[in-house]
């Protein structure tokens, strides 16, 4: 039934699909069932992402997917044509002011093609007018970024010369010799093996770079990087009013300003809620000399109602807002109120329930991270925050410590205390959140303070980087803290091709390299075994492998990080393995090695012969083994 519903596909349709599914539809149309089941399995194990494209002709790029070019089995060549699946990879990683020029830095690349090296790829940037009356080209300097193949996850090719710094004199930004409201668009062209491609920049992913601050080139004309809904866009903008102080009287909230353009007979200003189009109406009151204003807006009616809330004057101008007005908070009933920028620098009013809000966010040289924030509202001054693992859920409380309306918290993510003892985090993503009465809510930032988030720190095994989601919402993203030669799955093949190889060729060394669990746990029988040894009092060195540092250092031994050069250095040289768990498909068991396969749980399992069927079979890796350990006499 599969092969002719396969049958039935258009061939229009089956064109538009990925080069693998085309391969998968074609070996169950023709009821190659054997084939199909080998090309499952290659995809499966994530080969897709890694296996080399080749050039075939001038201009076709081909996969070599399973039974690739194989005469013997007749698959047409063109089931394997990935031209147009090397898409292009761009992105603006920050953008700064550096004297009186935007400094944008970032990387670009086409998907699977290698950029090794600078003469591997060109690129090729320009601005582009958004009403396309415009265009400005950018000169480019090549910057080598091994981080950008690091994040590419995969292992083919290296992308480490696809990085570029390019600076942009904001005079260039006049149209016809004239400022005017336009965004530019920066655009990109790649070239690598002889594919083109092109393509706007997508926006940072650090959080910190999302908001980049404006500069005013000439009076009231400002230039900004923006990190926009689609795309990365330089926005050029005169401004029509402006907004330079706040404060909160006689139950409005007032905001003192100036407008280029005369308000007229309007005299309303409107605050409409984003997402909901809710609006609250305020009154707009001229200045004596035309240009000053100051607007009021019914605090009543804005508190207890969260959300973003924009502010448009009469004409439908919104107002820019200084840095010495962004940033101030009021408390209200139910919460506060925050005078905030957007991204654009536009004036935005945050509503928010009562909560701690975080305002800035330090390291200490001893690892330590420091909290310091506020909230105005008893209510929801909480005890402590609640550090909360994403996926697992596992948890960890952090007291506040308050000053008045003010709080800081302190903790080590790399000494985290559990049960008595002393661990880090484990690697993941976790949320911060407060308890107050009325339930958990997310702790936030504030929206001045976004920009100003520190970057990466490494503290103890672990990378910690402090990042927000949906907008201003905290939360800490904690992964291995690998060397820039190890990280990424690109490098980490590279080490076991060579790094891992050449220690193969050196004599072993009496050393047992233990590993529970693939790191993640000082237990079970390969601690048992270890803990023998060391009754015994003999003169091998021990080594345990961590994954995610969850154990200390046992007594006698010392521990490495998966993933490092000193791993595979002890793996490649030890005498002796022990482990519960299969060994990576990699991993090469040489002559003079013992390797021990210790297992884990109950002996009431099955395993070899009679789990065959099961994927996770350890058939295939007992043919590595010296040993098996039995759990029980009925093993």
């Amino acid at each position: 039934m599969g092969g002719e519903l396969a049958g039935r596909i258009a061939p229009r349709v089956l064109k538009r699909l990925p080069a693998l599914s085309r391969l998968q539809l074609h070996l169950l149309r023709e009821r190659m069932l054997p084939e199909l089941e080998e090309v499952l399995r290659f995809a499966a194990l994530g080969g897709a992402g890694d296996a080399p494209r080749v050039r075939r002709g001038m201009r076709r790029w081909y996969a070599e997917f399973p039974f690739f070019e194989d005469e013997t089995r007749g698959i047409p060549a063109h089931l394997y044509d990935v031209t147009d699946e090397l898409t292009p990879v761009a992105a603006i990683d920050r953008a700064t002011w550096v004297d009186g020029r935007l400094r944008l830095e970032g990387h670009a690349y086409i998907r699977h093609l290698d950029s090794s090296t600078v003469e591997g790829s060109r690129i090729r940037l320009w601005l582009l007018a958004a009403n396309r009356r415009g265009l400005l080209k950018v000169p480019v300097r090549r910057v080598r970024r091994p981080d950008v193949t690091a994040r590419s996850k995969q292992s083919e090719v290296s992308y480490d010369w696809s990085g570029f710094v390019a600076e942009i004199d904001p005079s260039t930004l006049r149209m016809f010799g004239r400022w005017r409201d336009i965004d530019w668009i920066p655009c990109v062209e790649i070239v690598s093996r002889g594919v083109r491609r092109r393509r706007t920049f997508a926006n940072p992913a650090q959080t910190s770079r999302l908001w980049p601050d404006d500069l005013e080139c000439v009076p009231g004309v400002r230039v900004q990087g923006v990190a926009a809904r689609h795309r990365f866009v330089v926005q050029v903008r005169r401004t029509p009013a402006a907004v330079t102080g706040c404060r909160i009287a006689g139950g409005d909230l007032v905001f003192d300003g100036w407008s280029e353009e005369p308000t007229g007979a309007d005299v309303r200003v409107d605050a409409t809620a984003k997402g909901t189009r809710e609006k609250v109406a305020g009154v707009l009151e001229p200045g004596r000399d035309g240009r000053a204003f100051r607007a009021r807006l019914p605090v009543g009616e804005l508190a207890g109602r969260p959300g973003d809330w924009d502010v448009v004057l009469p004409g439908g101008a919104r107002p820019h807002v200084t840095r010495q007005a962004a940033g101030t908070s009021f408390a209200v009933p139910g919460g506060e109120l925050e005078i905030a920028r957007t991204r654009r620098s536009a004036l935005r009013i945050v509503v928010r329930e009562a909560a701690p809000v975080v305002e800035r966010v330090t390291w200490a040289p001893d690892g330590v991270v420091t909290l310091h924030g506020a909230c105005p509202d008893p209510a929801g001054r909480a005890d402590a925050l609640l550090l909360r693992r994403r996926r697992s859920s596992e948890e960890h409380r952090v007291p506040l410590r308050w000053d008045d309306e003010r709080f800081t918290a302190s903790f080590a993510p790399a000494r985290m205390p559990l049960l008595g003892l002393s661990r880090p985090l484990v690697p993941g993503r976790w949320d911060v959140l407060a308890e107050t009465g009325d339930g958990e809510r997310p702790v936030a930032v504030r929206r001045h303070a976004l920009r100003d988030l520190p970057d990466p720190h490494e503290t103890g095994l672990h990378r910690v980087t402090v990042r927000a989601y949906k907008t201003d919402r905290l939360q800490f993203r904690v992964e291995a803290a690998l060397d820039e030669d190890e990280r990424g799955e690109y490098a980490q093949r590279r080490l076991r091709s060579g790094h891992y190889r050449r220690h193969l060729n050196l004599p072993p060394r009496e050393l047992a390299v233990f590993d529970a669990y693939r790191g993640r746990q000082y237990s079970c029988n390969p601690r048992g075994i270890y803990d023998e040894l060391r009754r015994r009092g003999t003169d091998v060195e021990c080594v345990w492998v961590t994954s995610n540092g969850q154990f200390g250092r046992p007594p006698g031994a010392r521990v490495v990080l998966s993933g490092t050069r000193e791993y595979y250095e002890a793996l490649a040289r030890a005498r002796y393995v022990f482990g519960n768990w299969s060994q990576q498909p990699w991993f090469v068991k040489r002559e003079d090695q013992t390797y021990v396969q210790c297992w884990h749980g109950t002996p009431l399992k099955k395993l070899g012969y009679d789990a065959r069927r099961c994927p996770s079979s350890g058939l295939r890796a007992s043919t590595g083994w010296n040993t098996t350990s039995s759990t029980g006499i009925c093993c």
